[in-house]
């Protein structure tokens, strides 16, 4: 009786882990179109590249930017930069 048991536990933790699985690939599916709908839309934006004072005006666009700075000297590390 207690193997039965046992049995019909590891079978619900497998589906419930299965079930976990599946709904954080989802959310990623939807992270992914929601970047994707980003970049796209910031495709229009970069053509037409404003001054950096006026693309800090309105926060909530995309704007492409154009300015000119220096380096600092040192080394400087990006992460998570895939383009």
């Amino acid at each position: 009786m207690m193997r039965q048991h046992t049995r019909v536990l590891g079978w619900l933790l497998a589906v419930l882990v299965m079930a976990g699985f599946t709904a954080l690939g989802l959310w990623q599916l939807q992270r992914m179109h929601a970047k994707q709908a980003m970049l796209d839309a910031q495709g229009p934006a970069v053509a037409q590249a404003l001054p950096l004072a006026q693309a800090l005006a309105a926060p909530g666009a995309l704007h492409g930017v154009a300015d000119h700075g220096r380096f600092l000297p040192g080394v400087v590390l990006l992460d998570n930069q895939t383009r």
